[in-house]
């Protein structure tokens, strides 16, 4: 049966990217089935990515087209502006620099850092959806709709060192803590080449399971530190 939109209900004949199509783009530049990468999951190793715009890179359609595309476009914008300038610092920033947002974001640093936001709110949504993961998806796909902060997820952005690992991109699994058959308390990690986002959730009155506090957008500062 075919799943219905978790932003607006319609029928989901759309699959959101697990990694961004320009985040691959960046890390790995051009790959294509002569010169591909691989993909690593707990079910699979070495699976072949023909190119970023590959099934094995996306999700299962768990969106409408207009939700993945029109709706939330500038979300996937401000997302692929700030990865794009962390890279592009000279001297690289690394832990305790400041991700210098009015540089980043010349024109509205309050509206793009939301948009960011809300990237992170709709991957960790798709997260949920495709892993069965009890977060409050109805919430979620109500703030992006009216285009509000989620309340309760943080971003902690955190400086990767260069070659600690064998992967220069990792989604990780979803670390939650769930209560009476829904998640009260969920991190995840989205790293890209040397930048990482920890994206924390937690409803009041239980423990967060990250030990760095994050930013949300309801406090926007003109920079943020990298931890």
């Amino acid at each position: 049966m075919p799943r219905n939109c978790w932003i607006c209900g319609e029928i989901a004949d759309s699959a959101e990217h697990m990694v961004k199509a320009s985040d691959l783009r960046a890390i790995f530049g051009r790959f294509n089935n002569k010169a591909p990468v691989y993909r690593h999951s707990k079910a699979t190793q070495n699976e072949l990515v023909p190119g970023p715009k590959s099934d094995k890179v996306k999700f299962a359609p768990s969106l409408c087209q207009h939700c993945n595309n029109a709706r939330t476009q500038a979300h996937d914008k401000a997302w692929e502006k700030l990865s794009e300038q962390v890279r592009a610092r000279h001297p690289a920033l690394t832990t305790n620099s400041r991700l210098p947002l009015k540089e980043i974001f010349s024109s509205n640093v309050t509206n793009e850092m939301k948009n960011v936001h809300l990237f992170f709110v709709k991957l960790l949504g798709c997260y949920a959806v495709e892993y069965g993961v009890p977060l409050p998806i109805a919430h979620f796909g109500l703030c992006i709709r009216n285009e509000v902060v989620q309340p309760n997820i943080e971003l902690t952005f955190v400086h990767i060192q260069p070659k600690t690992s064998k992967y220069q991109i990792l989604v990780g699994n979803i670390d939650a803590l769930n209560v009476g058959g829904k998640t009260v308390s969920a991190i995840w990690f989205y790293i890209v080449g040397t930048l990482g986002v920890l994206v924390s959730y937690k409803e009041p009155g239980h423990p967060r399971l990250n030990k760095f506090r994050g930013w949300h957008p309801s406090t926007i500062n003109p920079s943020i530190c990298l931890k």
